[in-house]
């Protein structure tokens, strides 16, 4: 798949930071994607893998876009995520062998509240999931899409990292493109 999107694409967006990066990311993807038949098998590797990172962080600024415009600029409420507040906790009386587990405490609980600039990519999928704000197709690709970016925090991955090939690629571009026909 070639990466087609145009300046245009992104007139939408009236945050002008946003909309440049945005832009420069596109033109990223482009340069990279025209490198990729040019060079060696380990070259195409970096380049696909990059391009995946770029894909997925315009979806996660589109998908930002879209929280915004949804569900305010400030605090949110996440529907699946409590704080929990402890008011008192019982002193073990003295003597007493302490034991794990056994301790009794006074909680409150409340929903979360994050600001929305500060939100991950993950709590605004499943935000969004909650709310019904997109299709749950789409989400699922765009979470696949989240897990091949995040293959960058090598760190605490299970597994080798793959090889990505010219599909994961086009995947990755096919849910962007289907992002921006569903959110403008």
């Amino acid at each position: 798949m070639r990466c087609c999107m145009d300046k245009s694409d992104f007139a939408f967006i009236r945050d002008g930071t946003t909309r440049e990066n945005i832009q420069n990311v596109r033109a990223d993807i482009t340069l990279l994607m025209a490198m990729v038949p040019q060079v060696n098998r380990d070259v195409r590797h970096c380049l696909r893998k990059t391009i995946i990172i770029y894909t997925a962080s315009i979806i996660e600024a589109l998908l930002l876009w879209k929280v915004k415009k949804e569900f305010g600029t400030g605090k949110i409420t996440l529907p699946d995520e409590w704080k929990q507040h402890i008011l008192y906790t019982i002193p073990q009386r003295s003597g007493e062998e302490e034991k794990e587990g056994c301790k009794i405490t006074l909680t409150r609980h409340t929903k979360e509240r994050k600001d929305a600039d500060k939100m991950d990519f993950n709590r605004m999928l499943r935000l969004c999931r909650h709310a019904k704000t997109l299709p749950v197709d789409l989400l699922s690709k765009m979470d696949t899409v989240r897990n091949m970016r995040n293959t960058l925090h090598i760190g605490g991955l299970k597994t080798a990292t793959k090889i990505y090939s010219q599909k994961d690629v086009d995947f990755s571009l096919e849910t962007l493109a289907k992002v921006m026909r569903l959110i403008r």
